[in-house]
């Protein structure tokens, strides 16, 4: 069993072995880097896959968050903006093994140094099982987890993340997806997969390269 493409959030998320879990859609919109509007920020992710008494397996994996803000707020404001993966289908089988499902999804979003966090709540998204999506705010990041189980084969999206933050009093606040390394994921799941007579549980950690600003607002 080789791991190799798969697709993630804010996300969503890869399996080992040769599966894809593409994008259900292409999104519409785009995003500039000097003024924020609602549309569909690319993120590549570098991936690392590790199934159990066999080596880790790396690959790079596509994915696609859209975001809306403000292009500019007055300093000391408290204003909200969003961000949500696009949907994506996860695969029902790999090299002839079946998907089970993807579980504890958790993605990271870094807030920006000159503003202080107030709040986040979690709306909308699809077919994510029978666990309850949560987000909190820990170390500077929002952290959105979604435990599911998302059944191979189906097509589902992350909740849309609705956040509140006070602007600071100068310059630009910049949104980035989280994560830096394999040991400091910013998307992070695990994929169930039947092997023969049994479910193997398959890790997988999962860093932006690079890391894409998806929201950019000046304070002014």
């Amino acid at each position: 069993m080789s791991p190799s493409k798969s697709v993630a959030v804010a996300a969503s998320l890869a399996c080992c072995a040769t599966a894809v879990l593409a994008p259900a859609a292409a999104a519409q919109g785009s995003v500039t880097q000097d003024s924020v509007t609602q549309g569909s920020v690319p993120v590549s992710f570098a991936c690392r896959a590790k199934p159990p008494l066999l080596p880790a397996q790396e690959f790079v994996q596509q994915s696609s968050i859209t975001a809306d803000a403000p292009a500019s707020v007055a300093p000391g404001s408290v204003f909200t903006s969003t961000s949500q993966t696009d949907a994506m289908q996860a695969p029902a089988e790999l090299n002839g093994q079946k998907i089970k499902a993807l579980k504890d999804i958790r993605f990271r979003a870094k807030l920006p140094g000159n503003a202080t966090f107030v709040s986040i709540a979690l709306s909308g998204g699809s077919n994510l099982g029978p666990g309850k999506p949560t987000a909190t705010h820990v170390d500077g990041h929002v952290v959105e987890t979604a435990p599911g189980p998302i059944a191979g084969g189906s097509t589902f999206q992350l909740p849309k993340g609705t956040l509140q933050l006070k602007a600071g009093a100068s310059g630009v606040m910049e949104r980035r997806v989280g994560g830096t390394s394999y040991d400091d994921p910013g998307l992070t799941f695990t994929a169930e997969v039947k092997v023969l007579l049994l479910t193997v549980d398959v890790p997988v950690a999962c860093y932006p390269k690079p890391s894409p600003v998806t929201h950019r607002i000046t304070i002014r």
